[in-house]
């Protein structure tokens, strides 16, 4: 048998047992494991390709198996596992009887194999032209994935449906993960788990485009080691509070490797993210602030650093912390204990200016604005606006106005520009942010 599995080949795990005779050993077919670890197995032949556990080696399925495996199993060594394609499988079923050493091409060590795939996790590092830049601006670096080579396929085995993901495509195809957490039905075992995650687009190197699976877990753990590594109490401290650990770890993903690297909270997920050092690169100016060296280097140190002065797309000032955020893989952008109102005046000046990068519509959450509305929403005042519907939601008469730093519109339900009590609601718009990197950089925890 010297065919070779392909990419994109329906693939399936054989494992050598103990014959149920008592004589010797037989080939079956791997179906999953029951609660205590022991493996499933059926006759691999084609009256039971159904119940066959299928396999794609891109998707953790097979990664999840062997940990498993591995965990609960009390004498793993005793056991031969081999990945073929099913085509092989059907060649080597007319050649009866089955003789294992048949396969011995396509063996798998399951510790082999998890090592392997942290290591191919950890190399996944763009070409020189898309190598990361974190940085505030958000220039198109890129093109964006083309839609048509999805392998929309990769969907059904998580319970998703295409249109379940319509309304996050926009963004994962800017090389985002899903803004949302998408509910999922993935069968597991044979078991229909209702769970959600997130999910992002991977390109493959045959050119299609797979899904990426983030599972969300309801706590976030930062007791166990992330890669080898035991997190410290500041820095369990730091991504309770900020998001972010604060400062570079040396991540061992692989026993005798160290990997500097930043690490944050996916806030959606509940997950650590990490991201090398090395994929990252910062520019020199950053919304027309030249940064210092020492600035440039304490924020490649994964510390939080203030910017002063910064001037967003619609000309206005404004000053802000910044820190590398390894899930976002782009810079963080907080303002406590910062003066809001330092630049008030000079940015007062220029509301009545064309908000540069804003658009505002003729048709708001399903009103039509009179061209006096639209006009005064340019001007930068606040506009009484009846009936809008937000997020599908009951209609509601909200105050809205232009907000240049953020560069968006923002709702109230009193007036902004009189009332000291405000109740910011959630933007009717949002920009999809173009990314820095086609292809996402880091480690996945």
């Amino acid at each position: 048998m010297d065919e070779k599995v392909k990419k994109g080949d329906r693939q399936v795990l054989l494992a050598v047992v103990d014959a149920e005779d008592g004589q010797g050993k037989t080939l079956k077919a791997v179906t999953g494991l029951d609660d205590k670890g022991k493996l499933k197995t059926v006759s691999p032949d084609k009256n039971n390709q159904s119940s066959f556990l299928e396999i794609d080696t891109n998707r953790n399925l097979l990664e999840n198996f062997f940990k498993k495996f591995l965990e609960q199993s009390k004498n793993p060594a005793h056991t031969g596992f081999y990945l073929v394609a099913q085509k092989v499988l059907d060649k080597i079923l007319k050649s009866l009887p089955i003789r294992p050493e048949q396969l011995e091409p396509y063996r798998v060590e399951p510790k082999q194999f998890l090592v392997e795939r942290q290591q191919a996790a950890l190399e996944k590092t763009p070409s020189p032209e898309q190598k990361p830049v974190v940085s505030g601006e958000q220039k198109p670096v890129f093109e964006p994935f083309d839609e048509s080579r999805i392998n929309r396929r990769g969907l059904e085995p998580l319970g998703v449906k295409w249109e379940d993901i319509e309304p996050e495509l926009k963004a994962m195809l800017y090389g985002h993960k899903s803004p949302h957490l998408i509910p999922m039905r993935p069968v597991v075992e044979g078991i229909e788990i209702p769970t959600q995650g997130r999910l992002s687009l991977v390109e493959c190197p045959d050119g299609h485009i797979r899904f990426d699976v983030h599972y969300a877990q309801s706590k976030l753990d930062l007791d166990s080691p992330v890669h080898g590594v035991l997190l410290t109490s500041d820095d369990r401290e730091q991504l309770l509070k900020t998001g972010n650990a604060g400062r570079v770890i040396e991540l061992e993903p692989i026993p005798g490797r160290k990997v500097p690297s930043f690490v944050s909270v996916d806030k959606l997920t509940n997950r650590l993210d990490a991201l090398p050092v090395k994929d990252v690169n910062i520019n020199e100016s950053l919304k027309g602030v030249e940064l210092s060296p020492q600035q440039r280097n304490e924020l490649y140190e994964g510390k939080k650093v203030l910017v002063e002065g910064m001037t967003s797309r619609s000309n206005f000032q404004f000053d802000a912390y910044l820190q590398i955020n390894a899930s976002s893989k782009s810079l963080d952008f907080t303002y406590e204990g910062l003066d809001r109102n330092r630049y008030r005046q000079d940015n007062k000046q220029k509301q009545g200016a064309d908000p540069k990068g804003i658009v505002i519509p003729h048709k708001l959450a399903g009103v039509d604005l009179s061209q006096k509305q639209h006009d005064e929403l340019r001007s930068g005042s606040a506009v009484y606006i009846k009936g809008m519907v937000i997020q599908g939601k009951e209609p509601q008469n909200l105050y809205v106005k232009v907000n240049y730093q953020k560069e968006k519109l923002d709702f109230f339900r009193w007036n902004p520009d009189k009332a000291k009590k405000q109740e910011q609601a959630k933007p009717a718009e949002s920009q999809i942010k173009k990314p820095l990197v086609k292809k996402p950089a880091g480690i996945k925890i």
